[in-house]
């Protein structure tokens, strides 16, 4: 296959390449050296500095091709594309380099053999991705785990146009086909019908509610003495044994009751889910386990490092760009210090069962005393 001439090579950049053919391990190494860059034009600032690699810098530069041609490019995307020899590249050139990193991105999202895992953590952003030709908002999906080695590991990551309970189900099957025999603690926010799915494909798993969502959802109920109320809600999650954490609650409900009965309501219905990261052995730290600030830090670093458009072309572009990037950090990981001591990988976590029912029935007291 012919390579185009190269006239320049910015020394930041001469490692940039785009996809085009498999070797033998499944993953598109053999590459073809992009156009020139003009001097002192590095796209550095659009890439992060950890994750300057050639799946990435190909899928950027693929979305903002496809931008240009569906008419909604901006001056930096255009600006983009020129310095990197994209901007007059042939069709052929373009369907060849987006047909190889799809196969290459998709070889890894269909990887199978990722065991049991005793922790997920799953997270959900929102992206306006154009559909039939309107903007419209569509859920990417992106599950973490952690391997047999004790180190983090990419599980998956899937866009939902919607997400109901069939939807969170044929996502827990996807991965249950490709080898994740059951799960300990899944954590996550309250999707709705996530914890039906949960319990339909993995009946042994438990569901933890995100501690920053579960608190994020009270207080919408709660509309005096808001930071008094938070500081409560924070102190709850901050004991260190559940008996503790409960009552807490309990003052917090007496509080709740008389000011706020709609978040008094949530949170004794829910704060069984928010607790059953005390399930888990000195082998995690708590601040990992009982909220998805981790995986959300990196999704989040990933949409401003790369400076993804606000209007993404197609879900294949959506899907493109952030495969390109777990999957370069997915291999920076396996040389990594592991989180979890790989001994204990497999038992850092034991369901917590709720002490008992007495906090139910004291709540149902106390609201019944409010109304009167």
């Amino acid at each position: 296959m012919p390579t185009p001439q190269n006239t320049y090579t910015d020394p930041k950049l001469e490692n940039q390449q785009i996809y085009t053919e498999s070797d033998d391990d499944g993953r598109n190494e053999n590459m073809e050296k992009s156009m020139p860059n003009p001097p002192n034009s590095s796209p550095d600032h659009l890439i992060p500095d950890r994750q300057r690699c050639q799946r990435l810098q190909t899928a950027l530069l693929l979305t903002a091709r496809e931008g240009l041609e569906k008419g909604i490019s901006t001056p930096e995307s255009r600006d983009f594309l020129e310095r990197n020899g994209m901007y007059y590249s042939d069709k052929e050139r373009i369907a060849r380099a987006k047909t190889n990193l799809d196969h290459c991105l998709d070889t890894w999202r269909k990887s199978k053999g990722l065991g049991e895992q005793p922790i997920v953590w799953i997270n959900i952003s929102h992206h306006s991705v154009l559909f039939d030709e309107n903007p419209c908002s569509m859920s990417l999906i992106t599950a973490l785990g952690i391997d047999g080695e004790g180190r983090k590991q990419i599980l998956a990551t899937e866009i939902m146009p919607y997400t109901d309970k069939n939807a969170w189900k044929d996502f827990f099957l996807s991965l249950k086909q490709r080898g994740v025999s059951d799960i300990g603690c899944l954590v996550a926010d309250a999707s709705l019908g996530l914890p039906k799915a949960l319990q339909e494909v993995f009946p042994k798993a438990t569901w933890q509610y995100c501690t920053i969502a579960f608190i994020n959802a009270v207080m919408k109920n709660v509309y005096g003495q808001r930071k008094v109320i938070r500081h409560f809600l924070g102190e709850i999650f901050q004991q260190p044994t559940p008996e503790l954490a409960r009552k807490r609650a309990e003052a917090l409900l007496r509080i709740l009751a008389r000011q706020a009965p709609d978040a008094a309501t949530f949170l004794r219905n829910h704060l069984t889910d928010g607790l059953q990261f005390h399930g888990f052995t000195k082998a995690l730290a708590p601040n990992k386990c009982r909220c998805t600030s981790l995986l959300r830090g990196i999704v989040d670093r990933i949409h401003q490092d790369s400076r993804i458009p606000c209007l993404i072309p197609s879900q294949n572009a959506l899907i493109r760009i952030y495969a390109a990037a777990l999957m370069e950090m997915d291999d920076d990981w396996k040389k990594r210090r592991a989180i979890v001591n790989p001994d204990r990988a497999g038992k850092i976590f034991l369901p917590w069962i709720f002490p008992d029912e007495s906090l139910q029935e004291k709540t149902t007291e106390t609201d019944k005393k409010a109304k009167t």
